[in-house]
């Protein structure tokens, strides 16, 4: 039951992310797509089946999502380990569609997301240096890193993040990844998760 707290506690951090954007159900033209990492865990909240290799989600998903989250869409979940039978901090991705403003330059965009205030409950939250742009299968995003503690009865962890958010017409794609902060901070496979991701335009 511990574990099941950290790893909720971890999610729910990265899940309140980005706040301040359009509260309608997105339409979307648009479609993306990833792979589930190699072995990891996945969460049972996908739209798609389990166990697929590549995730593929159109306009219906995604207005789906959209329209039954109100405000957000838990798209997946991956754990490195079995969040079950693991203590500790687990390695940890989360894709998530976000309503937004159509309206948005790019710049607006970026200091929406980057914003500190949904974060000041967090135990020594910070940000990692400031929101840089970044490409992701030829879409202009932003990329965000931050740390903060976790604090368990006599246990304190450190947690650093990394939130990518991949803007679209009216609504965006926000991939969060978490692990200790640490000499086993997970590269290999957070980097590859993010190469897998494809955009249609």
């Amino acid at each position: 039951m511990l574990k099941f707290r950290r790893t909720f506690l971890v999610f729910l951090f990265l899940a309140s992310s980005t706040v301040g954007f359009s509260q309608r159900p997105a339409e979307v033209p648009e479609g993306f797509s990833f792979e589930k990492p190699t072995n990891w865990f996945e969460g049972d909240i996908a739209v798609r089946a389990a166990n697929l290799k590549r995730f593929t989600f159109d306009r219906d998903d995604m207005a789906k999502l959209l329209a039954n989250e109100k405000s957000s869409g838990i798209v997946a979940i991956f754990y490195k380990d079995d969040p079950k039978r693991t203590p500790g901090i687990i390695p940890t991705i989360q894709v998530i569609l976000r309503p937004k403003s159509a309206k948005m330059s790019f710049d607006q965009f970026k200091g929406a997301v980057s914003n500190p205030k949904p974060f000041e409950a967090f135990e020594d939250f910070a940000f990692s240096g400031a929101a840089t742009a970044i490409d992701i299968s030829g879409v202009r995003s932003v990329l965000l890193n931050a740390t903060f503690k976790l604090r368990r009865e006599d246990r304190v962890y450190s947690i650093r993040s990394r939130t990518y958010a991949i803007p679209r017409t009216d609504y965006f794609i926000q991939i969060s990844m978490s692990d200790e902060d640490d000499e086993g901070w997970t590269e290999k496979e957070f980097a590859d998760f993010i190469s897998s991701v494809r955009i249609s335009n």
